[in-house]
């Protein structure tokens, strides 16, 4: 039974044989040429083709029974008599490339004589037959040998072929440029606004085409450019502070409050009026662009924090006054920033080493010497302070490697200490700058720590820039951090955690209390400070066991990202301390 089905299946495979139909071998060739679409002798891939019936051929490797291409979802060319070559297969055909625009996916599909199908992937760039020249186009139509207005115009940029970038230029200067070039019926348009502002009379633009093949023409276009007379419309009445309306804002008023007041027309007098009261006039207002001006500075100080309102009155050259009311928040300026109060700030010109000190090197130092004096050293390292009544002056310290992570730090009970004109600088990887006791910190410039300065007892921190903190893990950057204080004074310091260098807020100029509520926080007075920074700039821990704290005289910045204070009701700060440009009453948050 089983010789029997060999013999057959023997015969079968010589049948099949027998009639599988002879095909012409190509001649022998050196080089065999891979599957393609080919049109005007070239393979189209990559390449571009009219968007219409053209002749194709259909280059197969190999034998093949019938070549095919598909496009868009449909065979646009077919041929079953594909005739051996020199090296290749070749069905010729026409394609129907008709819809297709720009970009395109076509698939060569090869049924080979056993029946066995393979396709590949040509890319093209189908281009509609072009009906329009290339030209640069305004107000829907050809701006060559017309007239365009010397402004911004939005224009037009046609292309006869396919595009990747249209440009305009005038004077070797790209004045519109359009990288989204879209396909239209019979054209490419790339559309842009143009500048033309200064232009006058006859000028030339080119048109630069860019293809997608990156291939690149030119053509110059010459039209007029027509000076448009500008008309601007004027502004309503206003009265405007700090640049801007105050209309429904909030304006820090003052015995001198700089106001302008704007009039829609020409004026002869410009007055104010508070309660009907006349309290200033100006009599020479100024013409502008697109308003007349009057500027006073009027006496608001008077103004109690909340609802107000002005009134302007503006007299024409001629014929009637006209009134309006603008209402307005009063937000009295307790304490003007002066140039005298800038001059005394902490800061790079007065705290640190004194410019013109020669700093001899050294390496870090453990004193163990009641009376010591450090004067004048550049220490690469870290001070540990054992010994009563030390000073260190004029000196800067770089600790980069602190043993327990503090730069300047006291071991034992000691009293005494003075750092003054001192930098110390922790260059982002010591935790701590300071952290000691009975000590008098004046002129100190901290920096490149997480925390500047920890607070204990008996401190005085005066006359002192720390600044600049940096983040280290999870921990959060203070200028000068206290869990628990006592008798400390801190007294006309700039205190602000903001790393300039990453933008890092940091968490609080100055951090004060236990988050447990476990230590108290005694006799601490802060006063005279410039605070910035941080989530706020002064945050008191809602749970801080506080005695007799005072906060007065400050001024804080607008750096915190949530506000100046958050403090819990008990710690209450006095109402003289006030926002730094401004001068006014700042907002306090509370915790409870």
């Amino acid at each position: 039974m089983h010789r029997t089905r060999s013999r057959v299946t023997t015969v079968l495979a010589a049948l099949a044989v027998a009639v599988l139909p002879v095909l012409a071998a190509p001649a022998a060739s050196a080089t065999t040429v891979p599957d393609q679409i080919r049109y005007g002798a070239d393979s189209i891939h990559r390449k571009s083709v009219p968007a219409t019936v053209v002749p194709v051929e259909m280059w197969s490797s190999t034998p093949a029974a019938r070549t095919e291409i598909v496009a868009a979802g449909r065979v646009v060319a077919s041929d079953t008599t594909v005739e051996a070559r020199d090296g290749y297969w070749a069905g010729v055909s026409t394609a129907d490339f008709s819809g297709l625009s720009g970009w395109t996916t076509v698939t060569l599909r090869i049924t080979t004589p056993e029946g066995v199908v393979r396709s590949s992937q040509k890319i093209i760039i189908a281009e509609p037959s072009a009906t329009v020249p290339d030209q640069i186009r305004w107000d829907g139509r050809s701006v060559h040998n017309s007239t365009v207005p010397a402004q911004p115009v939005e224009l037009e940029m046609w292309s006869s072929t396919a595009a990747a970038r249209t440009e305009v230029l005038i004077g070797g200067r790209v004045v519109a440029s359009d990288t989204t070039v879209e396909a239209r019926e019979g054209y490419w348009a790339g559309v842009a606004t143009a500048d033309l502002t200064g232009l006058s009379g006859w000028t030339t633009a080119t048109l630069r085409i860019t293809t997608p093949t990156g291939e690149v023409r030119t053509e110059n276009k010459n039209f007029i450019a027509e000076t448009v007379a500008t008309v601007v419309a004027p502004q309503p009445d206003q009265i405007r502070w700090n640049g801007a309306s105050l209309y429904k804002k909030t304006v820090a008023t003052s015995a001198a409050t700089p106001l302008e007041v704007w009039s829609s027309t020409p004026a002869s007098k410009v007055e104010l009026l508070l309660g009907g009261v006349v309290v200033a006039t100006d009599t020479t207002v100024e013409a502008r662009a697109d308003h007349w001006l009057a500027t006073a500075d009027v006496d608001l100080s008077a103004l109690p924090k909340g609802p107000a309102s002005l009134t302007m009155r503006v007299t024409p050259s001629s014929g009637f006054a006209r009134s309006s009311a603008k209402v307005f928040t009063a937000d009295p300026v307790l304490a003007p920033l002066t140039p005298e109060v800038l001059a005394a700030r902490p800061g790079a010109h007065n705290t640190g080493v004194p410019a013109g000190t020669t700093l001899r090197p050294s390496g870090s130092l453990t004193i163990t010497q009641d009376g010591t004096v450090v004067d004048g050293l550049d220490i690469t390292g870290c001070v540990v302070v054992d010994a009563d009544d030390v000073t260190i002056r004029n000196t800067r310290i770089t600790c980069t490697d602190a043993p327990r992570e503090r730069a300047v730090r006291m071991e034992g009970k000691h009293t005494g200490l003075l750092l003054e004109d001192v930098e110390i600088d922790g260059r982002g990887l010591t935790e701590i700058g300071v952290d000691v006791n009975s000590t008098v910190l004046r002129r100190v410039d901290v920096h490149g720590f997480n925390d500047g300065i920890r607070m204990g007892h008996d401190l005085l921190i005066e006359d002192s820039w720390v600044h600049d903190m940096t983040r280290q893990g999870d921990l959060h950057p203070d200028a000068i951090q206290g869990i628990s204080a006592e008798d400390v004074v801190i007294r006309n310091n700039t205190l602000d955690p903001t790393n300039t260098a990453t933008g890092d807020r940091g968490n609080a100029a100055i951090q004060l209390g236990s988050e447990t509520g476990t230590l108290i926080s005694r006799n601490v007075v802060i006063e005279g400070n410039l605070l910035d920074g941080g989530n706020v700039s002064l945050n008191v821990s809602g749970a801080i066991n506080a005695e007799n704290i005072a906060i007065r005289s400050n001024r804080f910045g607008t750096g915190s990202k949530y506000g100046p204070v958050l403090t819990p009701h008990r710690v209450t700060p006095a109402a003289d301390n006030v926002m730094d440009v401004l001068g006014t009453a700042i907002v306090v948050r509370w915790t409870d």
